[in-house]
């Protein structure tokens, strides 16, 4: 596959759950590693076979005359770069920022498309078409995120949870990554046959609700208290009383008991921890 068929491959997969909207184009040049000049440019959704054919050779172009080329993972509903232009999801992303101790082919088992971005690995798992909540509902909005960091790290627990924002832009594949002194090729290692990827994920509340999945995304990156002393939490009918001093181990401990199967007494501590962390 040469460099404009990889770009075409990955553009249509990424546009093609979206009737309307605006897919944002971002071009750096890059002067010791640190932006110099951005550009932005904006297609209108849908864009037609040949519209994106032509898309993906300006990509590899410009690419060679010394741009950094990133794509909107998600569409904006105008011409606007900014997380508040964005308000459909129909792609979640991950970014793995390492080149060693990566399993290429467990990557290429749980992803639908996966790119090498020079310095490390993006990849995208279709998800159900829906709404971005908007960031003037920030509880709602904060929930979102938490859902896809959690999400990022459970995949990966090296995943940059920075990546979690819904104006992200990411590489172009076939294109070069120019950020360092030595150009670096960004290839396409993975694209399904059709651009509709069948829906592996959908977007939902974890079963113990969205407070739960934020004390989880926080357990995760170790970010809960951890006390001097057991605190006493309350009784549960399993276990009777429920001593905790390590907040983010207490979490993670009962999300492995859920998964376990053991619902019952996981979603009792789960309500003991969210009314004390968060009540």
């Amino acid at each position: 596959m040469n460099r404009e068929t990889q770009a075409a491959t990955f553009l249509r997969w990424l546009v093609s759950p979206y009737a309307s909207g605006f897919l944002e184009i971002r071009r750096i040049v890059f002067d010791g590693g640190k932006s110099k000049q951005v550009f932005q440019d904006y297609m209108e959704l849908p864009m037609s076979e040949s519209d994106i054919d032509k898309l993906a050779q300006s990509c590899v172009h410009l690419a060679d005359k010394g741009f950094d080329i990133y794509a909107g993972v998600l569409p904006r509903i105008e011409r606007s770069g900014r997380a508040e232009a964005v308000k459909q999801c129909a792609t979640w992303w991950l970014d793995i920022d390492r080149l060693d101790n990566v399993d290429i082919d467990a990557l290429k088992k749980r992803f639908d498309v996966i790119v090498r971005s020079g310095n490390g690995f993006h990849c995208y798992r279709r998800v159900q078409l829906h709404d971005v909540p908007d960031q003037k509902d920030r509880r709602a909005h904060q929930q979102w995120k938490n859902l896809l960091r959690a999400w990022m790290i459970s995949e990966d627990k090296g995943a940059d949870v920075a990546c979690a924002e819904p104006a992200r832009v990411l590489r172009v594949p076939g294109t070069l990554n120019l950020k360092r002194d030595e150009p670096l090729d960004v290839v396409l290692l993975r694209h399904p046959n059709s651009a509709l990827t069948h829906i592996t994920e959908t977007v939902k509340s974890h079963l113990f609700g969205d407070r739960w999945v934020a004390l989880l995304a926080k357990a995760q990156m170790d970010q809960l208290p951890v006390e001097d002393c057991n605190r006493y939490l309350g009784e549960t009918t399993a276990g009777g009383q429920y001593l905790v001093y390590d907040f983010n181990g207490a979490v993670l401990d009962c999300e492995d008991h859920r998964k376990l199967g053991m619902r019952t007494h996981s979603f009792e501590v789960a309500n003991l921890l969210m009314d004390y962390l968060e009540g």
